[in-house]
């Protein structure tokens, strides 16, 4: 569980290489790409003076930020035209990944089989309506079945308006109640589930009369299309004929679809992969810089891939493209290095929680492995219960085996598994005390034991807090922050001592007078008020100061009240990791009293189901945020700045 080191890869070569060159770092999909000319600017391009790279000594001068961009929507709309016609899948197909192909005769291609394939499949969904157009007329004729007429001779009478119509079965004993006010005739014909399809007939002059009645009934118009004769069974069987008669012809298109499906389906697989590598290559020719004859491109590669990619480059390209690796362990100027973490699979769901505070810097130590260790052992501790966090548990593995979100589903899996181990150590059992016995102590048994061991917990996981503080600030070489500062070795020892000053005062455990831990605990603050220039000598600086002293002393001044507040803070905090683990009990206790008002024993358990429910998912949810209170206020601010910049290479994703 690491930040993975990274080198800095300068790619220099012949203009008319540079899409290929940039398609193989797409393929290879491991380089964090950055602006080559803000690279290049910070004057620490390392290229040796030798005949390989003389060119480009010689055109350092000339480079300007690359700007022929191209637009790739039209060709995009393009492909998923295509692959939405023949129903071929999106995604990157491995054959057609490599370096060597004519991008814009595959799109011509691809252009030219779209002119060629795309009326039949507009022929092919015409007819495909057709049919569904003549299924629907079916579907309304049905309703007409129970009439025993020619459909044309009284559906097309020039006097009287006939529809058929539909309205819910409440309307109908409405419209039954009032006849004698309807200015129409109305049969009941067919019934379907809720409603009933009625045939309506009115004359012209009471249209409009009989258009108000029926709106206020919210009534249905069905579609009866005219030029059929006969009654509705024999239009049926015509329709029918209809159908297959298209179907038929439909079945020939298709036909002629799968010749064009073995003609073209290769093509489109190799255009959608293509247009895939395009896109990114475009991507990375933004950040590029090109001369007369010349491109270069700069980024981020981990140190294990750096050597493959460069025996990659030099079998494809030769010695027209040159790859230059630099170490960045002592980079002060230009780009950050972006932090990729290897993360075991243990702990890696809660990179998630991480990300959302921060990325890791690239010169720190991996926070993922603490943070797991100290967010379980914090919820476990407040939620401590057997059942509930077996139901956690289980709730988890749904979210990761049925909704597919591993890393939520995760989370909660690791933090049932830590309730269910708190759970035996309280002994309770789903709320119940008395089901199992504690493996060490029960909360309101030992309530001040609890309080204690709450604020034992906090310091023991601050303290490992501070410890890796001061190990990243060794690792960016910080003199002053990490010996002097609040959050180093200083801010650690008045941490340490003021934590014995209370025990002291609690338990006399030591004949130590107070005043003797008072004069370590000024000492120790007046050297984080006096870190600048204390650390500027150590540094044999000759100005002591980077700023006026009144400024200076003005903030440190401040600074020192506030690592008393937040020393006391820090302690004050992890009590409500005791308390939460009372308030945990105490609230079952509360429904298990409601439960008891039952006479019944149906009542009594499920007032017990539901008291459940609520403390697994309100209490749980309360418990979820004040760990991450927890995390993010008292132990990140030792340790974690979360301002580095997240590892992204321009790769393929299949």
């Amino acid at each position: 569980m690491s930040i993975e080191t990274m080198e800095l890869l300068q790619i220099v070569g012949k203009k008319h290489l540079m899409n290929k060159v940039m398609r193989a770092a797409v393929i290879n999909g491991n380089i964090h790409f950055i602006d080559a000319m803000d690279e290049i600017n910070t004057n620490r391009v390392k290229i040796e003076d030798d005949s390989d790279n003389f060119d480009s000594l010689i055109e350092q001068t000339t480079l300007r930020r690359y700007s022929e961009h191209k637009n790739y929507a039209d060709d995009e709309e393009l492909v998923k035209s295509l692959t939405k016609m023949f129903l071929i899948e999106n995604k990157i197909y491995d054959q057609y990944v490599k370096l060597d192909y004519n991008y814009e005769k595959i799109i011509g291609r691809l252009f030219h089989a779209k002119t060629t394939v795309q009326p039949v499949f507009e022929k092919a969904e015409l007819v495909e309506q057709e049919i569904a157009l003549r299924k629907q007329r079916i579907q309304n004729f049905n309703y007409l079945t129970t009439l025993d007429a020619d459909l044309d001779g009284f559906l097309n009478m020039k006097e009287i308006k006939v529809a058929v119509i539909i309205i819910s079965k409440e309307n109908y004993k409405k419209l039954k109640m009032n006849y004698e006010n309807i200015p129409a005739i109305v049969l009941h014909i067919n019934d379907e589930k809720d409603n009933v399809v009625l045939l309506t007939a009115t004359i012209e002059s009471l249209h409009e009369d009989y258009l108000r009645v029926f709106e206020s009934l919210n009534y249905t118009k069905v579609d009866i299309p005219t030029g059929y004769t006969g009654t509705a069974s024999q239009v049926i069987r015509q329709i029918n004929g209809e159908i297959e008669a298209l179907e038929a012809e439909l079945s020939e298109i298709r036909n002629s679809i799968k010749g064009f499906y073995e003609n073209y389906n290769d093509l489109i697989r190799q255009a959608v992969t293509v247009l895939e590598i395009e896109k990114k290559a475009e991507l990375i020719r933004k950040t590029s810089a090109v001369g007369r004859s010349l491109f270069c491109v700069y980024g981020f590669i981990p140190k294990a891939k750096s050597s493959e990619f460069k025996a990659y480059i030099a079998n494809s390209f030769g010695m027209e493209v040159s790859v230059t690796i630099d170490d960045v362990s002592d980079r002060k100027t230009g780009v950050t290095p972006p932090s990729k973490i290897n993360t075991n699979r243990f702990c890696k769901p809660f990179g998630f929680m991480i990300r959302m505070y921060g990325t890791p810097s690239y010169n720190e130590l991996d926070p993922t492995p603490f943070f797991t260790f100290s967010y379980m052992l914090l919820f476990g501790a407040m939620f401590g219960d057997l059942g509930q966090g077996l139901v956690i548990l289980l709730g988890g593995l749904f979210i990761i085996y049925k909704m597919k979100q591993e890393e939520f589903g995760g989370i909660l899996v690791r933090l049932g598994l830590s309730s269910c181990l708190f759970g035996l150590i309280y002994g309770s059992v789903f709320g119940d005390e008395e089901i199992i016995h504690p493996l060490i102590l029960r909360p309101m048994d030992n309530i001040m034991t609890v309080l204690i061991y709450a604020i034992i917990l906090g310091f023991i996981l601050l303290s490992i807090a501070y410890i890796y503080g001061m190990l990243n600030f060794r690792r960016r070489k910080d003199i002053e922050e990490g010996l002097l500062s609040k959050e180093g070795l200083t801010g650690f020892l008045f941490f340490l001592v003021f934590g014995l000053l209370v025990a002291n005062v609690a338990y006399k455990f030591a004949d130590i007078p107070v005043y003797v831990f008072l004069i370590v605990l000024f000492v120790l603050l007046m050297i984080t008020v006096f870190k600048q220039p204390l650390a500027n000598m150590i540094k044999k600086k000759e100005e002591l100061y980077d700023e006026p002293k009144v400024d200076y002393f003005l903030e440190a001044g401040f600074g020192s009240i506030e690592t008393i507040l937040s020393v006391l803070s820090n302690f004050i905090s992890f009590i409500r990791v005791g308390a939460f683990a009372l308030n945990h009990v105490g609230l079952y206790l509360a429904f298990a009293a409601m439960a008891g008002m039952f006479e019944h024993r149906l009542g009594n358990v499920a007032m017990l189901i539901i008291g459940n429910v609520l403390i697994i998912g309100l209490e749980g949810l309360i418990v979820f945020i004040q760990s991450m209170r927890l995390e993010y206020y008292e132990l990140f601010s030792k340790y974690y700045t979360g301002e580095g910049i997240e590892y992204e290479p321009v790769k393929l994703n299949k």
